[in-house]
């Protein structure tokens, strides 16, 4: 799957992942600065110029008051025509990892699309740097912290919500440069914690050029 091709129905298949530990920093990559092959804190993402960036996007964005909450919604990604295009999508949210089906999908020559967050990258980032060598396998964007992408208190699934503009730019922009950092390929798919975005998180992400992925 590609951000050129017809855009396909996205099913939801969701697995868990067994507990890999954090590993060491590693060098970092010239493209990014950022130690790649291995987990990082998210304190490293925010550098000078990732700061800098993150301003002028929230300059750009209308921001709504304080108060103001938008409804949550579900479901983003347009239906395609092509009769019996499927594409088999799987999240890693937190911790975990199913390699017989990883290894079933490889034995069976099965494509899917991999929606990793960022909490799972740094417990798993050997993981997923052989998953990105495997031409099968799409890796995009979970959301750095695994966050349902929406303002307000209510909480889908029990998951916690970004709680400004501010960290909806993080959840989707940072998780973008980890996942880079560590593929060496720059995510065009986000699909949030729960595939619950508001609106503003919407406009955000499509300023950040990427397309939402619901169910």
């Amino acid at each position: 799957m590609s951000a050129t091709r017809n855009k396909p129905i996205i099913l939801p298949l969701f697995f868990l992942f067994f507990f890999y530990g954090p590993a060491p920093l590693a060098p970092q990559t010239p493209e990014t600065g950022l130690p790649a092959g291995n987990g990082f804190s998210n304190k490293e993402l925010k550098t000078p110029e990732y700061l800098s960036f993150r301003k002028k996007i929230l300059k750009e964005i209308e921001i709504p008051d304080g108060n103001a909450v938008f409804e949550a919604k579900k479901s983003f990604t347009e239906k395609s025509d092509h009769n019996g295009y499927i594409v088999l999508t799987f999240d890693a949210c937190d911790k975990g990892y199913s390699k017989e089906l990883a290894d079933y999908l490889v034995s069976e020559k099965i494509p899917a699309t991999l929606f990793l967050s960022g909490k799972w990258i740094d417990r798993n980032p050997e993981i997923v740097g052989e998953l990105a060598k495997n031409p099968l396998f799409e890796i995009e964007n979970h959301g750095l912290s695994h966050k349902v992408c929406a303002l307000g208190d209510e909480k889908k699934y029990g998951l916690r919500n970004t709680r400004n503009a501010a960290e909806m730019v993080d959840e989707i922009e940072l998780n973008n440069r980890k996942i880079q950092a560590v593929t060496g390929r720059k995510p065009v798919f986000y699909r949030p914690a729960g595939a619950y975005a508001d609106d503003l998180c919407l406009r955000i992400a499509s300023r950040l050029s990427m397309e939402v992925a619901g169910y």
